[in-house]
């Protein structure tokens, strides 16, 4: 059994794993409820699906599907949550990230 990607669907798993990074980097503020969390997740995500469909149709011509751009989304949803809660937040990658992006004075060896 051969497994097949194409590089959209690389990009996209990638992606899936960095949103949940990005989404602790926008939503950085002291106080941010966790509902902003998880509709910024969700917006980003639904981007991805919309940006993974878009490039899926400049690649191979036809029309733009609006299912397989939903199901991309929920596809990038649930591995940034998988992502976040199995390896980001339990390695404290997401808690550096948070407290460290945007400063200057980070020290990387320690």
């Amino acid at each position: 059994m051969e497994l097949n990607l194409d590089s959209i669907s690389v990009v996209a798993l990638l992606v899936s794993v960095v949103i949940p990074l990005l989404v602790g980097v926008v939503t950085k503020a002291e106080g941010t409820s966790d509902a902003v969390k998880s509709l910024t997740l969700t917006g980003l995500s639904i981007l991805a699906g919309i940006g993974q469909e878009y490039v899926d149709t400049l690649n191979n011509g036809g029309s733009f599907d609006l299912a397989n751009a939903a199901g991309a989304a929920v596809v990038t949803f649930v591995i940034a949550v998988a992502a976040y809660y199995g390896v980001l937040k339990p390695t404290k990658v997401a808690a550096y990230g948070n407290t460290n992006v945007g400063r200057k004075d980070v020290d990387l060896a320690a």
